[in-house]
């Protein structure tokens, strides 16, 4: 509930918007976890404002979760969609790498 009560103050954030998609992902609701890590990429950060920001709520870490949800969803080219997007960013994060071996095993268990 403390995430939603910062909307009492200020529009959603990038980082807010992760946590949210966590929390449903960890509770496997996945369709609402990808809306909110979805929003949390369509939002672009005032960082005028003096406020903390990290990039990564803006790209990587949503890129990286969205690629999960669909994976759970077998979806697997959206999740290798969002995994590419994902190393675009960051090309040698542990994550991308796992996640891009992951889907390049799996694919030739069904070739």
């Amino acid at each position: 509930m403390s995430l939603f009560r910062s909307f009492e103050f200020d529009k959603p954030r990038p980082e807010i918007c992760c946590k949210l998609g966590n929390y449903f992902l960890e509770n496997n609701k996945l369709e609402t976890a990808i809306f909110w890590y979805k929003l949390a990429i369509s939002i672009k950060p005032d960082v005028t404002n003096g406020g903390f920001y990290n990039e990564d709520y803006s790209g990587f870490i949503p890129y990286i979760q969205l690629c999960v949800c669909y994976d759970k969803f077998g979806d697997t080219e959206k999740a290798i969609f969002y995994n590419n997007k994902a190393g675009e960013l960051k090309p040698f994060d542990r994550s991308f790498l796992y996640n891009k071996n992951y889907f390049e095993n799996k694919n030739s268990v069904f070739k």
